[in-house]
C-alpha cells in the first residue's frame, strides 16, 4: 500500500488563500460529510473556500447537516477587463486608487479612445489548490463544462478516495482502500492541522459519514483503521445517536438521478402491485450501481401505498441479468420468500432468480403475488 500523502496535502492546503471542491456528480452522504467537515476546518484557518459542482445536485443538500456546502459558494474569478487596441494603439496604461475605487487609464497613441473599445469577461479561477473528493479517475470530470479544462492542469490537486482503482492524478494523493469512507481520511487530514481538529458536531458529522458508507459499521469494508477512526471521533464527542439521526433523516439528493428514472418507469397493475424499472444504462447514467438498490428502495415507498407490494426490477450492470426486489408488509413477502428463493435485506425481499428479460420478471413475480 502506497503512504497517503497527508503532509504534501497539508503544504499545499496552507500556501494559498483559496481553496476549490470538486464533488463528483452525485456525491454520496459520506463524501458530502467530508466536504463539509474539511471546509469548515479550513474556513475556521482563514481560508476561502469554493464549490464545484453540477448544479442540479444544489437543491437536494440539506443545508442543516451541510450548511457549508448547501451554501454553494463559487469559485472567485478574476475580472478583465478589455480595451481592443488592434486599430487604436495605446502609448500607456496606469491606474489610480480613489477613495471608493480603482480608475484604470489608458492613454491613447495617436486617435482618440471609445467606450465601445471596452469590453469585460470572467478570467481564471482565483485557486491556489483543488481538493477531488470520491473522483477515481480526472478524465470523468476534464469535460465538463463548469471548469476550463486548464484549471486541472495549472492547479494542485489533492486527490481524497477509498477507491481500489484511483487513477492517482494528485499532486498529493490521500487514496487508502483499506479506509472504508471518505470521512476518516477527512479526519485524517484536519487532525494534521491540530492536536483537536474536530469539534463535537463535526465529529458527530464525520461518524455519520463512515456509518453510512459502512452500514452502521456492519460491512466487511469496516477494518482495524475505520473502527478505531470511529472511536476517536467518539472521544472527540460525537454523539452516536445523532450521527444515526442524520442518516434516518437524509434526503435521496444523492439518488435522485437514479430515483428519477425508476418512477419515470412506474406502474400499477390491476392487482395493486407497483412496478419500477431499471437498466444497467440508468446505473451508469446516474453514477450508481447494485449496491444502492436498498438505499433506493424507501424512497419508492414513499411514492406509493404502504399496504401494497412494491416490485423494482433492475439490470444489474455486472451480469446484466434481471433481478428483483420487492418490498411491502413483512407477511406478504415472508409468504411470497416461502414460494421462490431469496433473502431479506433489511427489510426488503431480495429473490435469488434473476432473469433474461424484464417481461420474464413481471410474468414470475405476478405469479407470485396473485397466489399469494
Amino acid at each position: 500500500m502506497i503512504p497517503m500523502d497527508i503532509q504534501k496535502a497539508v503544504q499545499l492546503i496552507e500556501q494559498g488563500k483559496h481553496v476549490a471542491f470538486i464533488l463528483p456528480p452525485s456525491p454520496s452522504f459520506d463524501c458530502l460529510a467530508a466536504a463539509e467537515i474539511l471546509a469548515q476546518v479550513l474556513e475556521s484557518r482563514g481560508k476561502r473556500v469554493g464549490f464545484v459542482m453540477p448544479a442540479e445536485n444544489h437543491p437536494f443538500i440539506r443545508n442543516d447537516i451541510f450548511p457549508t456546502v448547501a451554501a454553494i459558494r463559487p469559485l472567485l474569478k478574476e475580472f478583465v477587463v478589455s480595451l481592443n487596441t488592434e486599430n487604436l494603439p495605446v502609448a500607456e496604461l496606469r491606474y489610480e486608487k480613489q477613495d471608493s475605487g480603482i480608475d484604470v487609464i489608458f492613454s491613447p497613441k495617436s486617435d482618440p479612445l471609445s467606450e465601445k473599445l471596452i469590453s469585460f469577461r470572467s478570467g481564471k479561477p482565483l485557486c491556489q489548490a483543488a481538493v477531488m473528493l470520491g473522483i477515481p479517475h480526472i478524465e470523468d470530470l476534464e469535460q465538463t463544462s463548469y471548469l476550463p479544462p486548464e484549471f486541472f492542469t495549472e492547479t494542485p490537486l489533492i486527490a481524497i478516495d477509498t477507491a481500489k482503482n484511483h487513477s492517482r492524478y494528485g499532486e498529493a494523493n490521500l487514496i487508502d482502500s483499506d479506509r472504508a469512507a471518505l470521512s476518516e481520511i477527512a479526519y485524517l487530514l484536519v487532525s494534521s492541522f491540530s492536536e483537536s481538529p474536530l469539534d463535537a458536531k463535526q465529529a458527530t458529522l464525520a461518524l455519520a459519514g463512515i456509518l453510512s458508507a459502512t452500514n452502521e459499521l456492519r460491512d466487511p469494508a469496516a477494518g482495524a483503521n475505520t473502527l478505531l477512526a470511529a472511536s476517536e471521533l467518539l472521544r472527540l464527542g460525537a454523539n452516536r445517536t445523532d450521527a444515526q439521526k442524520y442518516l434516518s433523516t437524509q434526503t435521496t439528493y444523492d439518488l435522485n438521478p437514479l430515483l428519477g428514472r425508476a418512477l419515470v418507469r412506474s406502474k400499477k397493475d390491476e392487482s395493486g402491485v407497483f412496478w419500477s424499472l431499471l437498466t444497467s444504462e440508468d446505473f451508469e447514467k446516474s453514477g450508481k450501481s447494485a449496491h444502492d438498490i436498498t438505499r433506493l428502495m424507501p424512497a419508492l415507498e414513499k411514492n406509493h401505498d404502504p399496504a401494497a407490494i412494491i416490485a423494482l426490477l433492475w439490470q444489474n450492470p455486472s451480469t446484466q441479468k434481471i433481478q428483483a426486489t420487492l418490498a411491502g408488509p413483512r407477511e406478504k413477502l415472508e409468504t411470497i420468500k416461502e414460494s421462490s428463493a431469496g433473502e431479506f435485506q433489511s427489510p426488503y425481499l431480495a429473490l435469488s432468480i434473476t432473469f433474461s428479460s424484464f417481461r420474464e420478471a413481471e410474468v414470475y413475480i405476478s405469479r407470485l403475488t396473485s397466489a399469494n
